[in-house]
């Protein structure tokens, strides 16, 4: 099993079978894309095989030509989950950490009965709390054979170092500030909903951010003032105004969102957290330009990982 020591020597070597479009296309694309936040454990480090069968044989030759440090499974919708092939892989190479990419259309599991699947399964949208943490091997209970108890997004990230490198914890707990010989990282978060925006300034706060609460109204308005450059900005989705009459043909507000924040803080990384996914809006957007995203439910996990990797 590769350690994230390891890996600053050469790319981590994942396979990926079956399935790639839709937001399973996206990910293949953020596993390898160059960003200027990668996550602990030179993420840039990547390299990606793709196989479009889930084919045991094609595996085996792979896995004889050089090792295999991850084996990452497409699929688009239940009906092709391929369970048999699965469990066959992981009994002829368990020393492999192996997950199932869901598609969008796995969104309605639970409600149809499908809860669990005896492999780790994440779905395309959960990078930051997710797939990042799986590729850099920081989080040992999800490299096992077993997928864990509960999912990475619901853990609360901890400093490093600490044992294990998370825990379950409070979301809104204090920790240290980073330093106190430069002045925090200032940050702007853009929500209608005071208690989601608050908690998410608990969680900037716990990693030593000074943060501004503005609301959709407020943020328009000070696009024309003269204001400090924030090093990063989040636009919660409770902006969204769902009752207004003219919604259907309202500019879409978090495209207005990224035109009007880029223009007026180019240097800000802007950020958006979402309560659905929508792989059309993502699918193409180059990170490059300063565009981050993390969906909902989230426990902070993910703003933490982001704003370390920030740093």
């Amino acid at each position: 099993m590769s350690s994230v020591a390891g890996r600053c020597s050469r790319p981590l070597r994942c396979l990926w079978l079956g399935e790639a479009s839709g937001g399973l296309e996206w990910l293949q694309w953020r596993m390898t894309a160059p960003s200027p936040a990668p996550p602990t454990g030179a993420k840039s480090r990547v390299s990606l095989e793709r196989l479009p069968k889930i084919d045991p044989a094609a595996v085996a030759g792979c896995w004889a030509g050089g090792g295999i440090d991850r084996l990452i499974v497409g699929c688009a919708h239940r009906a092709a989950y391929p369970l048999e092939t699965l469990r066959h892989l992981q009994a002829e190479y368990p020393d492999i950490p192996l997950a199932v990419a869901c598609d969008s259309w796995w969104d309605g599991a639970r409600r149809t009965g499908l809860v669990e699947l005896p492999q780790l399964a994440l779905p395309w949208y959960r990078w930051w709390d997710g797939w990042s943490i799986w590729l850099e091997g920081s989080q040992p209970e999800l490299l096992g054979a077993a997928p864990p108890a509960s999912f990475p997004w619901v853990m609360r990230c901890s400093r490093p170092g600490g044992p294990g490198g998370y825990e379950h914890a409070n979301p809104t707990q204090q920790l240290p500030p980073l330093s106190s010989a430069a002045p925090p990282p200032a940050g702007m978060i853009i929500g209608n909903c005071r208690a989601t925006i608050s908690s998410w300034q608990m969680i900037a706060q716990a990693e030593g951010h000074r943060v501004e609460l503005l609301s959709a109204r407020q943020f328009r308005r000070q696009l024309s003032s003269a204001q400090a450059q924030p090093a990063w900005i989040l636009w919660d989705d409770s902006c969204l105004d769902t009752s207004s009459r003219e919604l259907a043909t309202a500019v879409d507000p978090l495209e207005d969102f990224f035109e009007a924040a880029g223009q007026r803080y180019p240097a800000a990384l802007l950020i958006a957290a979402l309560s659905l996914a929508r792989v059309e809006q993502w699918l193409m957007r180059p990170l490059a330009a300063g565009h981050e995203w993390i969906v909902k439910p989230d426990s902070g996990l993910a703003l933490s990982r982001l704003l370390r990797a920030m740093q």
